[in-house]
């Protein structure tokens, strides 16, 4: 599951769910949901305002955007980094944040499908200190490879009705993250000549892209 964070024309439009609160709530429980989401559970409950809209127009000043790939920490959705991935998109990235299946807490699907987290789906990981878990990361590495390939395959289409189609620039490519994200990123990196890994915090001009954690 991915929500696509772009810039846009400045608009009236209604601003979008900080997350579907309902949806959660269902999939989780009551209990489960505030003990997920702890101290922020009331503060969702009651509203969190959100800077972004739905399907508004691509910016025209923006012309071609730099893409970034996000991956959260382990068991976390993409909404809750609303924050950071909104700010970047109003500096003219495109930023595509996953919700990894049977990774995150719930993966909520817009027809209404979920798909809970599963320990059973990852092997016991190594208890070598430092050592990830293997299969767990080949599969967050696929998903943000996969990710990057749909968006290429948008931006070419000419039948495409998203708003960013034809805007993504394609030579400027990151993956960032928060955690095991962060070594799922790296591994990307390895496995799609697209990435180009940079140090942290290094501003760079080139074509290469950068990852974060």
């Amino acid at each position: 599951m991915v929500d696509v964070w772009y810039p846009a024309e400045p608009s009236n439009a209604v601003p979008a769910e900080y997350l579907d609160l309902g949806a959660y709530e269902k999939a989780l429980g009551a209990d489960g949901f505030q003990s997920f989401f702890r101290e922020a559970s009331e503060s969702l409950k009651q509203g969190v305002k959100n800077h972004a809209s739905a399907a508004v127009p691509y910016a025209r000043s923006a012309q071609q955007s730099p893409v970034l790939i996000f991956s959260p920490g382990g068991g976390m959705v993409r909404e809750v980094y609303a924050t950071q991935l909104e700010d970047l998109a109003s500096h003219g990235y495109v930023v595509a944040a996953i919700s990894h299946p049977y990774d995150a807490i719930v993966t909520v699907f817009p027809d209404g499908r979920q798909i809970a987290y599963s320990e059973k789906r990852w092997p016991m990981t190594p208890s070598v200190e430092g050592e990830a878990n293997l299969n767990q990361l080949k599969w967050h590495a696929s998903d943000i490879r996969f990710v990057l390939d749909e968006l290429t395959r948008e931006n070419l289409g000419s039948s495409s009705t998203l708003p960013f189609a034809g805007h993504l620039d394609l030579s400027h490519v990151g993956a960032f993250c928060h955690s095991f994200g962060g070594i799922a990123a790296a591994h990307a990196c390895q496995l799609r000549p697209a990435f180009q890994g940079l140090p942290k915090r290094r501003r760079h001009r080139g074509k290469e892209a950068f990852v974060t954690g």
